[in-house]
C-alpha cells in the first residue's frame, strides 16, 4: 500500500496512469503525450509498475503498459475505512462536547489564593 500511495502522490504519475487507463500504451506514446523525455517517462512508469498499478507486456520489440485496477480498489477501501473511522470519531466527540455544554459539571480544581 505504501508504494501505491507514494506512486499516486506524484501528479505526473497520476496523469500517466489516467492516460494508460483509457487504453494500453507504449513508452514512446506516453512521451509524445507528455512534455518530458523518454527516460523520464520510463522512470515514472517503473514506479507505477513496482506499485502494481500498471502491467508491462512485450509485443514484438515494444513494451505495452496496461492499468491494473486492484491496487486502486485496495487504496480506495483503505481511504474509505479511514474516512469512516474519523467521521465516527468526530461525531462521538461532537456528542461529548454537546453533552458537556448541556450539563456542565462544577469545577473540581482548587482556586489559587491571591497574593
Amino acid at each position: 500500500m505504501d508504494r501505491v500511495l507514494t506512486a499516486l502522490a506524484n501528479g505526473t504519475r497520476r496523469e500517466l496512469l489516467r492516460s494508460i487507463g483509457s487504453a494500453d500504451a507504449t513508452v514512446s506514446e506516453m512521451a509524445r503525450k507528455h512534455p518530458m523525455s523518454l527516460a523520464a517517462v520510463s522512470k515514472h512508469l517503473q514506479v507505477l509498475e513496482r506499485a502494481g498499478l500498471i502491467q508491462r507486456t512485450r509485443k514484438g520489440r515494444e513494451f505495452h503498459f496496461t492499468a491494473r485496477r486492484d491496487p486502486l480498489d485496495e487504496a480506495m477501501q483503505l481511504l474509505e475505512d479511514l474516512r469512516t473511522h474519523w467521521t465516527n470519531s468526530l461525531d462521538e466527540l461532537a456528542k461529548l462536547v454537546e453533552e458537556q455544554e448541556q450539563n456542565p459539571k462544577p469545577s473540581t480544581r482548587k482556586k489559587r489564593k491571591s497574593q
